[in-house]
């Protein structure tokens, strides 16, 4: 195709590179190339234009910016491109911007951020509307401050916008002349209400495990014209949350031109197969910023792959996703998240998780259970669990297994015992991390609290006595017939229990002892007999929980902050209560630790 009179010559020359193989690209990008090829042939029958001077004008203002002092923020040419072509193209109907939405996948480090802030501000002062309100949304507040925070950096560095930004806030940037501003919010969307956005980015996708907060912002966004919606990412290995399906189902598609659809641009910058993880002349495939010039050392980039190859499978996916832009499986998860859910009963339409949380607790009233805890750090979660066998489950009991009572460690397995398991939880957390762990992005924490599903202690540690006094008084409403605990830090609890009349057992954190009960809830699970009733704590806890095996074959949970992704105090305890049910009545009443 012959290069267009008016043209960016930098945007020109990219895409010729990208389709000639003089610059390393992967599929995805030479589509997303050919698609604007194919559109400055085709666009005109659909009633579009490409208008080089607005495409320009952005990149016009990206040189009035600098990043820091003496730092012109200078673009490279697969930025060039991205803006030029992105703000170029228009409606033929109305002059209006053809895109609103934009998806752009990269590698960390390939500078998408400063380029996402680079464009709100354009937006602020040029391309918006008067009273336009920009927004930066993600599942941490630290990282949706990033963007905000180098926006702040080009106004301080840039002294042709000192004038038009006068005097930004902790919180808020501000342009009196257009009566505009950005701010940022976190994943919860009852942070976006009273906004009204005109542009909103949501940062890192892949983070985010439900589209709440973005159809929250997209109402707002329809109702104002040449409003953009955009979403900067990498890949990560959650497949089952929003970011994996909309790119599988929308956005490659379009790229692929299965799916037609001019109101969305895509670039997405990836590898074209997992073998090139040991190919590091294709890794500008993904990282766009190792071009000629660019940011990143390829020999730093091959050092830290090796890092991460000691690290074992868990190092590897961590590289994989944020160093290749690759849809990872993530490190083997104990169960899988849509299994895990079907397995527990639903929530009626209608009711509050309160509602159906009580009501389901009340199922179980006056029946006997076998109880686990784990108190975890008395500066974070700590949570017990009641777990309800099927009622006629000693009928099942093998008389050979309970001859051998002083030999094994578990006289019965729930796979021989037929019907529903079910549990409920209680979990506790001081004051102080309850507010840390919301600010850090665990908004659904006050949601939790407000349905019961976990209680706020004062101070900034855990009070061993009131959990015990909670578990006392459970034990008047669900008859606690053993309790098996991880003696870290719940000894004294374990006493005090004793003495309430509870029989209390420390479970030795062993592999060889955990097998049994860890393999056990495995396996009802799998088998769809575990009703959680949709307990929302433990399933977090079970997305987080991730299996250790040794050479024996034996396995349990690990607790270890560097291969676990966050906690799984629930899940823990659950195991603990499947331990005390399947030893029932084969284990010392006083509190002490069985060897082996």
């Amino acid at each position: 195709m012959k290069k267009p009179t008016h043209y960016n010559p930098v945007a020109w020359q990219y895409e010729e590179g990208v389709l000639s193989g003089k610059i390393v690209a992967g599929r995805l990008l030479k589509l997303a190339i050919e698609r604007q090829r194919r559109d400055l042939r085709t666009g005109g029958e659909r009633g579009l234009y490409f208008d080089h001077e607005e495409g320009q004008r952005i990149i016009d203002f990206a040189s009035l910016c600098n990043l820091g002092p003496d730092t012109p923020f200078s673009l490279f040419p697969f930025q060039v491109w991205e803006l030029y072509v992105f703000y170029g193209w228009r409606q033929a109907e109305n002059g209006k911007r053809r895109f609103r939405d934009r998806y752009k996948s990269c590698a960390r480090g390939s500078g998408k951020t400063p380029l996402e802030a680079l464009q709100i501000l354009y937006h602020l002062c040029i391309d918006g509307p008067y009273g336009a309100e920009a927004y930066v949304s993600a599942t941490k507040e630290d990282q949706a401050k990033i963007a905000f925070t180098d926006a702040k950096n080009i106004l301080e560095n840039s002294p042709d916008l000192s004038e038009v930004f006068p005097s930004p806030t902790a919180t808020t940037i501000f342009c009196p002349e257009r009566n505009s501003k950005f701010q940022f919010l976190t994943s919860n969307p009852k942070t976006a209400d009273g906004t009204r956005p005109t542009y909103a980015t949501i940062d890192e996708y892949h983070e985010f495990d439900s589209d709440a907060m973005l159809n929250k912002l997209r109402t707002g966004l329809i109702k104002k014209p040449n409003s953009i919606l955009s979403i900067v990412t990498t890949r990560g290995s959650h497949k089952d949350w929003p970011c994996f399906e909309a790119e599988r189902r929308v956005y490659v598609p379009i790229l692929e031109g299965s799916i037609i659809n001019d109101d969305i641009f895509v670039v997405i910058y990836s590898q074209d197969g997992e073998e090139e993880f040991d190919d590091p002349e294709t890794w500008q495939k993904s990282n766009p910023m190792l071009c000629e010039g660019g940011i990143i050392d390829i020999a730093e980039l091959v050092k830290e792959r090796d890092r991460q190859i000691i690290n074992g499978e868990e190092g590897i996916v961590y590289f994989k996703t944020l160093n290749l832009n690759w849809w990872c499986d993530a490190p083997q998860t104990f169960i899988p998240d849509q299994i895990w859910v079907r397995s527990g009963s639903e929530k009626p339409e209608g009711y509050s998780d309160k509602r159906w949380r009580e009501e389901f607790e009340a199922g179980m009233r006056g029946k006997t259970c076998y109880a686990g805890l784990d108190m975890g750090q008395t500066s974070d979660f700590c949570s017990l669990c009641l777990l309800f066998p099927p009622e006629d489950w000693q009928r099942y009991d093998s008389a050979e297994m309970l001859e051998k009572r002083d030999l094994i460690a578990y006289v019965r397995t729930p796979l021989r015992v037929p019907g529903q398991f079910r549990a409920i939880w209680r979990y506790w957390i001081p004051a102080y991390k309850f507010e840390a762990r919301i600010q850090a992005g665990l908004h659904s924490l006050r949601d939790w609290q407000q349905a019961g599903y976990i209680r706020m202690l004062d101070g900034n540690v855990i009070d061993p006595t009131e959990i015990e006094a909670d578990i006392r008084a459970m034990n008047v409403n669900y008859p606690i017939a053993s309790l098996f605990f991880d003696r870290f830090n719940a000894t004294s609890t374990a006493l005090a229990l004793e003495k309430a009349g509870i029989p209390c057992t420390e479970l030795g954190q062993t592999m060889p002892l955990l097998t049994g009960p860890t393999a056990a809830f495995r396996d009802i699970v799998l088998q769809e007999r575990f009703d959680h009733g949709q307990n929302p704590i433990i399933r977090w806890n079970m997305r987080n929980a991730v299996p250790i095996t040794d050479t024996n074959g034996h396995v349990k949970l690990t607790k270890d902050p560097r291969r676990a992704p966050d906690k799984i105090d629930g899940a823990a305890a659950c195991v603990n209560a499947f331990a005390a049910w399947m030893s029932a009545e084969a284990h010392a009443p006083a509190v002490e630790q069985w060897l082996f």
